[in-house]
């Protein structure tokens, strides 16, 4: 029997880790209709990159991705057979790869959400492809308009979706998917009755935390694995559904009234969006660099043990892939990113602005 007890909802409050199930969504068009008329959806951005590159093997002879970067990505190609190579870029400043040369592809990411435009400002040398990742950020005006050859997301990272990534290009074809297989609809299945349970739980309903939990993190860790697959049906729907432009907006207020609320702190560098083109861009979560990886392993705790789950966007390592600076390296030890999307209002950014605070000002 469900419960409408208030004061069991309150005891369930948390903020960050996976999606739940949004409800009943409210848009009033499809949110795709921005996008060129090209777009093809896929059950992941690992599978939609991957489905390019087996589309366009003569364009993705190496293929460059930033040094701050997640790793699972380039290295799924790796395992498709791809060459694969990293150019300089901590997200914030990169340095075009040297040598290019026909038949190559530059990866360009909206890091965090924290670019309005594309970083690089020259066109590319004649025969190289440009592939943008907007993952972070996948409604943008540059991702809508997108200035390389090819563009790509992961929207489930985005949006509360069970599964979901997308590829585009206004000029060159892109792939098309496949029938949904029985090993990707399983996937979603998992992920999909996690967001449920878990949305069920925050109302305050007699359901184990544990339950949903081990749902989802057994979906998170076939998602991108495997065979490439095709978006569910339920994911495809709800993209046509969801109310993006309200999400976007949403994200962008909790974020600048979180950074507000937090102020100064100590030992504590929140990452915003910098340069001429930063009124643009909408930060993926609210990410802060500390001086040290036991600086942020203490912080990361003591924030869990508040409900308060951050992520670590992203574990680099240094010898998976050749040619990262070592300070990339040491910059994803010191980094933390809490959630700040359309899930939350104003209390709970302020909420974690404050915990935030007194936990780091303790630490």
């Amino acid at each position: 029997m469900a419960t409408d007890d208030a004061a069991t909802r309150s005891s369930r409050w948390e903020l960050g880790s996976d999606f739940h199930y949004p409800g009943t969504p409210s848009a009033s068009s499809s949110p795709l209709d921005a996008f060129p008329k090209g777009m093809s959806l896929w059950h992941s951005g690992r599978d939609a990159l991957r489905a390019l590159v087996a589309l366009h093997p003569e364009k993705f002879r190496r293929v460059f991705f930033p040094s701050f970067y997640c790793q699972d990505v380039p290295l799924a190609l790796v395992a498709d057979g791809a060459e694969v190579l990293v150019y300089p870029d901590d997200g914030v400043a990169l340095e075009v790869p040297a040598g290019l040369r026909p038949g190559d592809a530059v990866i360009v990411s909206n890091t965090l959400g924290l670019r309005g435009a594309s970083p690089i400002i020259r066109p590319l040398p004649s025969g190289t492809t440009l592939v943008e990742d907007h993952t972070h950020d996948p409604f943008s005006p540059w991702a809508t308009r997108m200035e390389g050859d090819f563009a790509f997301a992961s929207l489930r990272k985005w949006l509360p979706i069970p599964d979901g990534g997308a590829v585009w290009s206004g000029r060159l074809p892109v792939p098309e998917p496949p029938l949904l297989d029985s090993s990707h609809a399983h996937t979603s299945l998992l992920r999909l009755s996690g967001m449920l349970l878990k949305s069920r739980y925050l109302a305050g309903e007699p359901v184990d935390k544990a339950t949903f939990r081990e749902l989802l993190v057994s979906a998170e860790h076939r998602i991108g694995r495997g065979d490439i697959g095709a978006i569910s049906p339920i994911a495809r729907d709800l993209l046509k559904l969801l109310p993006a432009a309200e999400y976007r907006l949403a994200r962008r207020a909790n974020f600048e009234h979180c950074r507000r609320t937090l102020g100064d702190v100590p030992e504590l560098q929140v990452l915003a969006p910098l340069g001429a083109e930063a009124s643009q861009a909408v930060p993926f979560a609210l990410t802060v660099l500390l001086p040290s990886k036991a600086k942020r392993d203490t912080l990361r705790a003591a924030l869990a043990a508040e409900s308060i789950y951050a992520a670590v966007l992203w574990p680099i390592d240094g010898a998976a892939l050749p040619g990262i600076p070592p300070e990339h390296a040491s910059r994803s030890e010191c980094i933390l990113s809490v959630h700040c999307d359309a899930r939350y209002g104003q209390d709970d950014m302020t909420r974690l602005a404050e915990t935030l605070s007194r936990l780091a000002r303790a630490s």
